[in-house]
């Protein structure tokens, strides 16, 4: 019996010392070369997070770059040029840090950049190399298909084709909103495409269900925190994903949950799915308050109860949640007196000052709240 205790109380100790040890500050340095891009600054996030407020740039002189961060749980991050960002389109450079020395390679090839240093590296290169082979290039034929039948304009169907040419003559707000909601009818009625392109994107879709089947498979079989990464990106995008499913999602979750209890994605992942399952067009919405622009707070309950609402979240940045807006106001004014009503509230970033010049010219008729840098 003594024997025991004495193991039991070893094995605690161990496993205590264990987990303070992984829980310690490590520090990783990244550094390495660019070829081929004129850029002089990168930001540096981690993925699951807005690049816009970021707060860490790292200067690239003469074509090199060097930075160095303290970490405790391993989470993927990504570095993406500073220049691209502010034009509005960028290709982040994926990696997860590791306590040492990662040293990054990249050219004007993106699938050429060279990330090497840490176990979790290594993996993601393999299997990403592994997918685009099985399924990437399996698509590509058909990807530079629909690329040339948009440049002939053979991509949409006729009334399609009819419908952006209208929207693109038309300068009035409500009626674009009036064409962007016959233009998202034909999606649901199926006649968005033209013939030939929709027997592509039918095969393409085929081939990008069979990778994410490939995808879940290995999730399945590696329970690590690059699974634990592409799970979390795949909930992230989940409202914009046909390809995936929900379930599996959940499924896989719960695998995880018991081996990173602590880890940030656990919590990130569960408040995500959370949102998934539960908040749906015609469910019930979660009450909030949130500022006016004069400051006001208003209770979302305190607006809409006894009524159907929209809550509409938007940002004066965002294109097509602004095409959506617009849409509404047409729907409102029919409908208000019967007992509907919106409350928008604008995701705005470092002021307000878009956002009073945008609602001056488009003159929301509905309450217009603001989130200031994710406040709320």
């Amino acid at each position: 019996m003594k024997h025991n205790n004495i193991k039991f109380i070893l094995l605690a100790v161990f496993t205590i010392f264990y987990i303070s040890c992984d829980n310690q500050t490590k520090t990783c340095t990244i550094k390495g070369k660019i070829s081929g891009l004129d850029h002089k600054q990168f930001i540096l996030q981690k993925t699951h997070e807005d690049l816009r407020f970021a707060e860490t740039y790292i200067p690239i002189v003469d074509s090199q770059f060097e930075y160095t961060f303290e970490f405790e749980d391993i989470e993927a991050q990504e570095l993406v040029f500073k220049e691209e960002m502010e034009q509005g389109a960028w290709r982040p450079y994926t990696f997860f840090p590791t306590n040492g020395t990662i040293e990054i390679s990249i050219s004007e090839d993106y699938l050429s950049t060279e990330i090497k240093g840490g176990k979790l590296n290594r993996s993601y290169k393999n299997y990403m190399d592994k997918y685009r082979k099985l399924f990437v290039g399996k698509a590509k034929p058909f990807s530079d298909s629909t690329s040339r039948m948009f440049e002939n304009d053979t991509y949409f169907s006729d009334t399609a084709n009819i419908l952006w040419e209208q929207l693109r003559n038309t300068a009035d707000r409500v009626d674009q909103g009036k064409i962007y909601r016959n233009i998202e009818a034909l999606k649901e009625v199926n006649l968005y495409l033209s013939e030939k392109a929709a027997a592509i994107q039918k095969i393409e879709d085929s081939i990008y269900q069979e990778g994410y089947k490939w995808r879940y498979d290995y999730i399945s079989k590696h329970t690590t925190i690059l699974s634990y990464y592409f799970l979390l990106r795949d909930i992230q995008g989940f409202s914009h994903n046909k390809y995936l499913d929900l379930e599996e999602i959940q499924l896989q979750y719960q695998t995880f949950t018991g081996k990173f209890t602590n880890h940030p994605y656990t919590k990130l992942v569960n408040d995500m799915l959370y949102a998934e399952s539960t908040l749906k067009i015609g469910g019930k919405y979660i009450d909030f308050e949130a500022p006016d622009l004069n400051g006001n707070i208003i209770r979302a309950s305190s607006v809409i109860v006894g009524k159907i609402a929209l809550i509409d979240l938007w940002a004066t940045w965002c294109g097509p949640c602004i095409a959506t807006s617009r849409s509404m106001i047409p729907v409102y004014e029919e409908f208000h007196d019967k007992g509907f009503t919106v409350i928008g509230v604008a995701a705005e970033i470092k002021n307000t000052d878009r956002l009073e010049k945008f609602l001056e010219k488009d003159k929301y008729p509905w309450i217009n709240l603001v989130d200031l840098d994710h406040q709320n």
